[in-house]
């Protein structure tokens, strides 16, 4: 069930339980969405953050959005008795966010055909193995290049194959902006969908590691659990970086050595927001070109966060700011002729912050954000001057998520895939990323500069986004009656200041530097003036995950109340694979890192001083600002920080 942190007209917390319809026999999954329809339409059954705040879909939505799935897979490929065979197989093999996965799915059933899951995972000749085996008679597959060009190649694998390949729908397709239906008037004179099922018969498949015995055993992904290869690492590697331009001839010098103009990417919302202040305020810079998503109404986003997050909104009519709209994985930015021109002609510096942010997404869903980067690169070499613009990219630590080097971890390239292999599609596209600059930089005239930023601890006003674990384990206090004890520092940098020493590091010689804080705070110094306010003691880290499965255990209350009262159930694996504390690694957190290079490279991160109390009170201010806490805050005693 969904979290409902906030109140919303339009949907309703009663939820009326299909008692009745689950004990039957005769009732099959698409049934269950129609009743709900009926039964709960105003309840929500997906809830998702779209940047600015949280959405919900109910259930009658979503049940429209079925439809449409459904009648998509109809009109494209008829009635399901047409194929000859009882029960024809449609393989969904597709990076898709999990709402409209969900809904093109169950829409498929609807539509009288059987859904075949396919990780995305699987390399051709196991999907090609998978689509025999199954007798599929068709294949819906999501637009990325590595995805569809997967399909194509497992397709081309298969001797006299007929496959029909469908694009996945999208979001936009099933669903309108607000979460309602899409266009469902059009919907009215289509043929009546399957409201009736033989439950007797296959509904899904699932493909569960060992059940097919793959063709390939050499292929590129671990037959065994799916995990990508360091070599496909590699691979993607070597695709980024086999086409640099050379540069062009007859280079000139710069005509004003002495002033910055730079290009900076991801600036309507967190880290890049304030990254963008610092630069506006910088006397050095003459010029920022924003660059931001094409039809996002940057320019009204930009001023809404500015002002959120407590930035000085009247630097935005400063006239050496531009935004610019566009579309970064485009070989021509999706923007006019002259403004390439201009931008080309005059940046100093590249600043790339625009990121898809998704732990939960394989490799292939960040294709678009590889390509990003390879044209920024591009970019950079494409600029008639001597020098190139330097280019500084905005990593993140979780690449030494399987690190096992020297502690701590110095600033310099990760040559080993091993690092990051297995661990995110997010990590191991940030290391690919990392490779291409690296590349970039040891075969062209380019500079480049990767950044790892590490755990950003609330913006200028003190808020910390509640979404983030450290939040959601505060709140956990309040309703469990504790917060863990663990050993060990941490790292984390405000926002504001972690932007600033960012501004400053894009004149860096450097190839990488750390951006975390570097005084580090133990960890009970930071986390006991947070027990003290919520009046709960500290307990050893096993207690308190213990303490956290009891009320999963025991509480009665539905998930969608008790996930309200305590986020952190919802991040139990997360917490979990931490049980084990290891004395080079921080608490619930990654490896210790040098920050030797970053200090000397920017003013501000050398000068900045440790965590203390004060962080820690607005941090509290600002959940109990918003309604995350709820609590009647004691005066706060005097402590350690």
């Amino acid at each position: 069930m969904p979290i409902l942190s906030q109140p919303d007209r339009n949907i309703t917390r009663d939820f009326n339980p299909p008692r009745e319809l689950v004990v039957r026999e005769d009732v099959a999954l698409p049934q269950l969405y129609d009743w709900n329809a009926e039964h709960n339409a105003q309840y929500p059954l997906f809830v998702f953050h779209d940047g600015e705040c949280l959405s919900h879909i109910t259930y009658s939505a979503a049940n429209q959005a079925i439809d449409r799935a459904a009648r998509l897979v109809l009109q494209e490929l008829g009635p399901a008795s047409a194929f000859g065979v009882k029960q024809p197989v449609i393989g969904l093999c597709a990076d898709s966010e999990t709402i409209s996965y969900v809904c093109t799915s169950i829409g498929v059933m609807r539509a009288g055909y059987v859904a075949f899951f396919i990780s995305t995972r699987n390399g051709p000749a196991a999907v090609a193995d998978m689509l025999q085996r199954t007798c599929a008679q068709a294949l819906l597959v999501s637009p990325d290049a590595t995805t569809s060009h997967a399909a194509q190649e497992a397709i081309g694998m298969i001797s006299g194959a007929d496959f029909v390949t469908l694009e996945m729908p999208t979001f936009e397709y099933l669903f309108t902006t607000d979460g309602s239906p899409s266009d469902p008037a059009t919907e009215e004179n289509l043929r009546p969908l399957r409201r009736h099922f033989d439950v007797n018969l296959i509904a899904m498949i699932q493909h569960s590691s060992g059940t097919f015995s793959l063709l390939n055993l050499g292929m590129e992904l671990t037959a065994s659990n799916g995990v990508r290869s360091p070599s496909d690492l590699w691979n993607y590697v070597e695709k980024y970086t086999a086409d640099f331009p050379a540069r062009p001839e007859n280079l000139l010098d710069r005509p004003h050595p002495d002033r910055d103009v730079v290009l900076i990417t991801g600036t309507t919302r967190g880290f890049g927001c304030d990254v963008l202040e610092h630069l506006l305020r910088d006397e050095r810079v003459e010029r920022v070109f924003a660059f931001n998503r094409k039809n996002s109404k940057a320019a009204v986003r930009q001023r809404k966060h500015f002002r959120a997050r407590g930035l000085d909104e009247k630097l935005l009519d400063s006239p050496k700011f531009e935004m610019v709209e566009g579309v970064l994985d485009d070989d021509g930015f999706g923007i006019c002729a002259d403004l390439l021109d201009r931008i080309r002609r005059s940046v100093t510096h590249i600043m790339h912050n625009a990121w898809r942010v998704d732990f939960n997404m394989s490799l292939p869903s960040f294709d678009a954000d590889l390509q990003n980067a390879c044209n920024l690169i591009k970019l950079a070499l494409a600029s008639p001057f001597k020098t190139p613009p330097s280019l500084i990219f905005v990593s993140s630590i979780v690449v030494f998520g399987n690190y096992r080097g020297v502690c701590p971890a110095p600033e310099a390239p990760l040559d080993d895939p091993a690092t990051v292999s297995g661990t995110s599609g997010y990590a191991e596209a940030k290391w690919i990323t990392e490779r291409m600059l690296h590349t970039a930089a040891q075969t062209t005239s380019l500079h480049t500069v990767v950044v790892r930023l590490g755990q950003v601890c609330g913006d200028r006003t003190g808020y910390w986004n509640e979404r983030e674990w450290v939040p959601a384990l505060v709140k956990s206090g309040h309703f469990h009656g504790c917060l863990p004890r663990v050993t060990g520092s941490v790292s984390w940098i405000p926002s504001y200041e972690a932007a600033r020493a960012f501004a400053e590091m894009r004149h860096s010689r450097e190839s990488v530097l750390h951006l975390v804080h570097p005084q580090r705070i133990p960890w009970n110094d930071m986390i006991a003036p947070i027990a003290s306010q919520l009046n709960v003691p500290l307990v050893p880290y096993e207690d308190w995950l213990a303490r956290l499965q009891e009320n999963i255990d025991r509480d009665n209350s539905p998930t969608i109340e008790l996930t309200e009262k305590s986020p952190a159930l919802r991040l139990m694996s997360f917490f979990m694979m931490f049980v084990k504390a290891s004395s080079k690694r921080e608490p619930l957190g990654g490896a210790y890192l040098s920050t030797e290079k970053s200090t000397a490279a920017s003013p501000t991160l050398a000068e900045l001083p440790m965590l203390n109390e004060r962080n820690v009170q607005r941090w509290m201010d600002g959940w109990k600002k918003s309604g995350f806490l709820r609590y009647a805050a004691p005066q706060l005693p005097r402590s350690r920080l």
